[in-house]
């Protein structure tokens, strides 16, 4: 486990890399993501530290009071930052960029008012309610998504597969037979 905002300068550094603008509110949900794969990859949080659900989405109060001196303007990367992570943790960090990293701050507050950690914290008479979105709850939610992505991944590889199939004639009917019928259609 590393420091959260070890966790968000990495984030930033790794973004400014790949041309990918953050802010506050972005840097907490791509900080959020971030450990919910990593407790579904490790079973164990990827920074110390409480998510709460607020009122735009999780957020990490001890990121959020780092960073919040630059409001809703881009978070410049620290140039004295040494990212000496494990890999995992930067794959993890690569894998959110990549997968979220294209979304605007508010298109992420949407999307995460949309999962249940968040969702489970609000209620439409009360609002918000503050509280910590704890590790179990993140678990249950991400390991539903890795397994939604790996479905989804293996139906494009089914699709490709199914469209690369050829049908052999009645014909073959050994392997002397397939190799005659493949030379005779090369």
């Amino acid at each position: 486990m590393i420091c959260s905002i070890r966790l968000a300068k990495a984030i930033v550094s790794k973004a400014h890399e790949k041309g990918i603008a953050v802010d506050q509110i972005k840097l907490q949900k791509l900080a959020y993501y971030c450990q919910g794969y990593t407790l579904v990859l490790t079973g164990k949080p990827l920074f110390n530290g409480r998510i709460e659900a607020w009122e735009y989405g999780p957020v990490a109060p001890v990121i959020y009071q780092e960073f919040r001196c630059f409001g809703r303007n881009q978070i410049a990367p620290d140039m004295s930052f040494v990212n000496d992570l494990d890999d995992v943790f930067n794959k993890v960090i690569e894998f959110v960029l990549d997968t979220f990293g294209k979304l605007d701050s508010f298109a992420l507050v949407h999307k995460t008012h949309s999962e249940d950690p968040w969702r489970n914290h609000y209620s439409p008479e009360v609002g918000h309610d503050s509280k910590e979105i704890t590790s179990e709850e993140l678990l249950a939610f991400f390991e539903k998504e890795v397994i939604a992505m790996q479905d989804s991944v293996f139906a494009k590889i089914m699709d490709s597969a199914s469209q690369k199939l050829v049908e052999l004639p009645a014909s073959v009917k050994n392997e002397d037979d397939f190799y005659t019928w493949l030379k005779g259609n090369s």
